[in-house]
């Protein structure tokens, strides 16, 4: 195969609250991760359940079936979730399915993008 490059993800000039660096370097992709894109949610929660169902990459943990789902919402080592917008729309799910990606975002900073 050819050249690999690194991914940069700038996330600006302004402090952080924690200890994340102002710009992070994600680790080069390699031939053993996986990437996966999802799109057009928008807020139907359902449609989203049977997409973690089918994922290589995401999965709930947990069997708490809380109000935001059916556990936690986790990314497999090795792979990276790149989401492509519209949350939000028709669906009943919106708020549930914005602070799922959000919390997932949060915990996987370096290998989850919005």
């Amino acid at each position: 195969m050819g050249n690999r490059s690194s991914i940069f993800v700038e996330c600006g000039n302004a402090p952080l609250e924690d200890d994340r660096p102002h710009a992070n370097v994600v680790s080069p992709v390699s031939d053993e991760m996986t990437i996966e894109f999802i799109t057009d949610v928008e807020g139907n929660w359902e449609y989203f359940l049977h997409y973690v169902s089918k994922s290589s990459v995401l999965y709930f943990e947990g069997d708490e079936m809380g109000v935001w789902g059916p556990g936690t919402l986790t990314l497999h080592d090795n792979c990276m979730l790149v989401f492509g917008g519209d949350a939000v729309d028709k669906g009943t799910g919106d708020i549930r399915f914005t602070k799922t990606l959000l919390s997932l975002k949060e915990r996987y900073w370096d290998r989850v993008f919005i």
